[in-house]
């Protein structure tokens, strides 16, 4: 029961971790060939518009994930611990994603969801007990 609770925490952290405004990065190149920086809400469309998918593509399989831990508090069934630990792992790819398109599109908050995610998909991964 610990290790349910546990993540629980850990998959209601994530998005909380999503919806502060500074995870998805859009870098715009200016006049004068310089570039500035603005940050997001994984759950903005405004970087799905400059065709930084990924955000909010995590920022929806990790309310998946997050439900799908609530569900398994209640009924816990092989194929829930199962499809937590596939939905987790692409999250966890769809999160690194940005890194395709350099470091520039990274940020802490997008490496502590990165990180939120993987911890997730440790304990998702453990042997029941």
């Amino acid at each position: 029961m610990k290790k349910k609770i546990a993540m629980l925490s850990v998959s209601a952290v994530t998005p909380i971790l999503e919806a502060l405004p500074y995870g998805a990065v859009c870098n715009f190149g200016t006049d004068c060939g310089g570039s500035i920086r603005r940050t997001y809400s994984y759950f903005d469309l405004t970087p799905f518009g400059y065709a930084n998918f990924a955000p909010l593509i995590t920022a929806a399989l990790s309310c998946a994930v997050c439900l799908l831990c609530l569900v398994r508090i209640w009924k816990d069934a092989p194929a829930l611990r199962r499809a937590v630990a596939v939905l987790a792992t692409l999250a966890a790819v769809t999160s690194l994603l940005p890194l395709a398109l350099g470091l520039a599109y990274m940020t802490a908050v997008s490496f502590l969801v990165t990180a939120s995610i993987l911890v997730l998909l440790v304990l998702a991964l453990a042997k029941p007990r």
